[in-house]
């Protein structure tokens, strides 16, 4: 009998303990996410002080769907990330970058997605002057580093930049006694003959921002004419970007004139012979941002994507998900201690409303000068895919 009733006792305290627990924890599912109707408070996670309201409003939606143009590994990342901080479920589908105006124009006002993260910012500023972003005022927009990386109006920001510049390796020109080259008028000195890969103009990557940097802004480069000069020293251009960065660190390709997030990829893989460089003069570079579409379904979850996406705890995961493009937050981390010491105050923006045409016609007006120059321009040495 006393067995029995000790029995009795034992699963009703099992049964007190487990209802404790469950108030303990708010009463969330196992990925955090409020069982639906039920409130469990409101606490914003460190680093999101003061936006409570916005939290409320973001979990009354109850959803995000986010359309993603970076790396995939980080998409996932970070939309995983924002699901266990703030409890709202969040889906994703990655897009290129250069697709998402064609596809939102084909519905608009009625998006297929809340947000657009990780789009190169001349990609969403061609979307917001089609009217298809939304203004917003980000409180997180504070801790940008430059106006570079926002739009004036509020419809994008900037997440991450990354950098032209050159990749050396430091035992190859240790062996043939030269030093590294520290910006873009000593790159055509002749000791460098032969030493210089970058991708083909054709290919939307490296050379092609050189070209239209040096196209834009001559004062960087001494004058409009660089690249005739600079042929002179290029032993290679790669029919993309990646076929640069396989042979860093090689031998093959003893400098790079690369983006250094490729360089950073490449030392983090074990080429500690390669060394980044931040040209002197200044240098362009492509900007990744995040934004909202016009008529979201879930407006307040997206403007609190906005600020997570503005956040260390956000643009923190890329690196480790093989992304590694700087972060433009003055309190967030570097994505390598190999990138410790450059200085991104010499990194310019291009004319974001150059249109196709108008590259397309410097790309045939620099190669034709450059075969009338007598360069190599056959396939073997300007590679396509």
């Amino acid at each position: 009998m006393e067995e029995t009733h000790m029995k009795k006792l034992f699963t009703r305290l099992l049964v007190l303990a487990l209802a404790l627990t469950l108030t303990a924890c708010g009463g969330q599912t196992a990925n955090g996410i409020p069982p639906e109707g039920e409130d469990d408070g409101i606490v914003c996670p460190a680093g999101f002080d003061g936006m409570e309201e916005l939290l409320a409003a973001a979990r009354a939606e109850g959803e995000l769907t986010v359309c993603g143009s970076c790396e995939e590994a980080y998409l996932a990342a970070a939309c995983q990330r924002f699901e266990e901080l703030f409890g709202i479920r969040t889906t994703y589908q990655y897009v290129a970058s250069g697709s998402v105006q064609a596809q939102s124009q084909g519905t608009p006002g009625h998006p297929a997605a809340d947000v657009w993260f990780g789009g190169s910012a001349e990609d969403c500023a061609a979307c917001g002057d089609a009217g298809l972003l939304a203004a917003y005022d980000a409180a997180h927009a504070s801790h940008l580093t430059d106006d570079l990386y926002r739009d004036a109006e509020g419809l994008w920001y900037g997440i991450s930049v990354d950098p032209l510049g050159f990749v050396v390796d430091r035992d190859m020109l240790k062996r043939m006694a030269i030093d590294a080259p520290t910006g873009w008028a000593e790159l055509l000195d002749f000791r460098y003959q032969e030493l210089l890969w970058t991708s083909n103009y054709t290919y939307d990557g490296a050379g092609r921002l050189l070209l239209r940097a040096v196209r834009q802004q001559p004062e960087l480069f001494g004058g409009d004419n660089y690249l005739l000069t600079l042929d002179e020293n290029v032993a290679l251009y790669a029919a993309s970007d990646a076929a640069v960065t396989r042979c860093l660190g090689t031998g093959e390709c003893v400098i790079g004139i690369s983006f250094l997030s490729d360089g950073i990829a490449r030392i983090e893989d074990g080429c500690t012979n390669l060394r980044l460089v931040l040209p002197a003069e200044g240098t362009p570079c492509r900007i990744a941002a995040t934004a909202i579409f016009k008529g979201a379904a879930h407006p307040n979850a997206a403007k609190l994507w906005t600020e997570f996406a503005l956040s260390p705890a956000c643009v923190e995961l890329a690196a480790a998900n093989g992304c590694f493009q700087f972060p433009v937050l003055g309190n967030a981390q570097r994505p390598s201690t190999s990138a410790a010491g450059l200085d991104l105050r010499g990194v310019v923006a291009l004319d974001r409303d150059e249109s196709a045409d108008v590259i397309d016609t410097c790309i045939e007006e620099t190669m034709t000068a450059l075969a009338e120059a007598g360069a190599d321009v056959s396939a073997e040495r300007f590679q396509t895919p």
